[in-house]
Protein backbone atom coordinates (compact mmCIF):
# COMPACT_ATOMS: atom_id res chain seq x y z
CA UNK A 1 0.00 0.00 0.00
CA UNK A 2 2.82 2.46 0.69
CA UNK A 3 4.05 2.62 -3.01
CA UNK A 4 0.51 3.52 -4.37
CA UNK A 5 -0.33 6.02 -1.69
CA UNK A 6 3.28 7.52 -2.98
CA UNK A 7 2.42 7.37 -6.54
CA UNK A 8 -1.34 8.75 -5.84
CA UNK A 9 0.49 11.77 -3.83
CA UNK A 10 2.62 12.50 -6.97
CA UNK A 11 -0.08 12.34 -9.16
CA UNK A 12 -2.65 14.77 -6.79
CA UNK A 13 0.72 17.07 -6.65
CA UNK A 14 1.21 17.46 -10.42
CA UNK A 15 -2.21 17.92 -10.96
CA UNK A 16 -2.51 21.06 -8.81
CA UNK A 17 0.98 22.29 -9.87
CA UNK A 18 -0.52 22.09 -13.81
CA UNK A 19 -3.97 23.65 -12.64
CA UNK A 20 -3.74 26.25 -10.09
CA UNK A 21 -7.28 26.66 -8.21
CA UNK A 22 -7.45 30.32 -10.30
CA UNK A 23 -6.82 29.20 -13.59
CA UNK A 24 -9.80 29.76 -16.21
CA UNK A 25 -11.14 26.45 -17.41
CA UNK A 26 -12.95 25.58 -20.24
CA UNK A 27 -16.63 23.53 -19.78
CA UNK A 28 -19.00 21.93 -22.04
CA UNK A 29 -21.70 24.03 -23.41
CA UNK A 30 -24.73 23.98 -20.69
CA UNK A 31 -28.36 23.23 -22.74
CA UNK A 32 -31.94 24.09 -21.39
CA UNK A 33 -34.78 23.06 -23.70
CA UNK A 34 -34.59 26.82 -25.72
CA UNK A 35 -31.36 28.29 -24.95
CA UNK A 36 -27.86 27.24 -24.98
CA UNK A 37 -24.45 28.44 -23.12
CA UNK A 38 -21.46 28.62 -25.63
CA UNK A 39 -17.72 29.21 -24.83
CA UNK A 40 -18.30 28.52 -21.20
CA UNK A 41 -15.16 29.44 -19.42
CA UNK A 42 -14.86 29.81 -15.40
CA UNK A 43 -12.45 31.54 -13.02
CA UNK A 44 -11.31 31.41 -9.44
CA UNK A 45 -10.99 27.75 -9.33
CA UNK A 46 -15.03 27.00 -10.06
CA UNK A 47 -15.64 23.50 -10.66
CA UNK A 48 -17.08 22.68 -14.28
CA UNK A 49 -20.27 20.74 -12.50
CA UNK A 50 -21.29 23.80 -10.01
CA UNK A 51 -20.94 26.51 -13.25
CA UNK A 52 -23.12 24.12 -15.15
CA UNK A 53 -25.67 24.14 -12.89
CA UNK A 54 -25.59 27.85 -12.76
CA UNK A 55 -25.59 28.41 -16.17
CA UNK A 56 -28.40 26.01 -16.69
CA UNK A 57 -30.77 27.88 -13.46
CA UNK A 58 -30.06 31.10 -15.22
CA UNK A 59 -31.14 30.32 -18.67
CA UNK A 60 -34.24 28.39 -17.11
CA UNK A 61 -34.81 31.81 -15.52
CA UNK A 62 -34.37 34.00 -18.15
CA UNK A 63 -36.63 31.77 -20.59
CA UNK A 64 -39.04 31.50 -17.97
CA UNK A 65 -39.17 35.20 -17.07
CA UNK A 66 -39.57 36.63 -20.40
CA UNK A 67 -40.70 40.33 -20.92
CA UNK A 68 -41.53 40.40 -17.09
CA UNK A 69 -39.59 43.75 -16.20
CA UNK A 70 -38.66 42.19 -12.98
CA UNK A 71 -37.80 38.94 -14.27
CA UNK A 72 -34.16 38.00 -14.82
CA UNK A 73 -34.57 38.26 -18.80
CA UNK A 74 -34.73 41.95 -18.00
CA UNK A 75 -32.84 42.33 -14.83
CA UNK A 76 -29.42 40.72 -16.35
CA UNK A 77 -29.03 44.16 -18.29
CA UNK A 78 -28.76 46.35 -15.75
CA UNK A 79 -26.88 46.83 -12.59
CA UNK A 80 -28.60 45.25 -10.09
CA UNK A 81 -28.01 41.54 -12.46
CA UNK A 82 -30.16 38.35 -11.68
CA UNK A 83 -29.57 36.18 -8.82
CA UNK A 84 -29.10 32.67 -8.83
CA UNK A 85 -28.03 31.26 -5.95
CA UNK A 86 -24.54 32.67 -4.25
CA UNK A 87 -24.10 34.09 -7.91
CA UNK A 88 -25.54 37.34 -9.69
CA UNK A 89 -25.24 36.79 -13.20
CA UNK A 90 -25.15 39.85 -15.81
CA UNK A 91 -25.39 40.00 -19.63
CA UNK A 92 -24.73 42.51 -22.18
CA UNK A 93 -25.42 42.82 -26.17
CA UNK A 94 -22.45 43.21 -28.40
CA UNK A 95 -21.53 44.94 -31.45
CA UNK A 96 -21.98 41.50 -33.18
CA UNK A 97 -25.62 41.09 -31.43
CA UNK A 98 -24.60 38.56 -29.18
CA UNK A 99 -25.56 38.07 -25.40
CA UNK A 100 -22.38 37.96 -23.63
CA UNK A 101 -23.12 36.22 -19.89
CA UNK A 102 -21.13 35.99 -16.45
CA UNK A 103 -22.32 34.89 -13.33
CA UNK A 104 -19.89 35.24 -10.03
CA UNK A 105 -20.10 35.12 -6.28
CA UNK A 106 -17.12 38.02 -5.86
CA UNK A 107 -14.07 34.93 -6.36
CA UNK A 108 -15.75 32.10 -8.65
CA UNK A 109 -16.50 33.34 -12.18
CA UNK A 110 -18.20 31.43 -14.90
CA UNK A 111 -18.51 33.75 -18.49
CA UNK A 112 -20.32 32.42 -21.49
CA UNK A 113 -22.29 33.48 -24.74
CA UNK A 114 -25.57 32.56 -24.64
CA UNK A 115 -27.26 31.54 -27.78
CA UNK A 116 -31.34 30.79 -29.05
CA UNK A 117 -31.24 27.22 -29.06
CA UNK A 118 -33.22 28.52 -32.82
CA UNK A 119 -30.13 29.45 -33.99
CA UNK A 120 -27.42 27.02 -32.34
Amino acid sequence: MGPFIAAAAALLIALFAAAPAGAAQSCPDAETKDLVAKDVRTKGGLDCGVATVVVRTYLREVDQSGHDPKGCAEKRFTKAGCRIGDFRCFARVTDAGEIRGRCGDGRLRVKFTEVSRARA
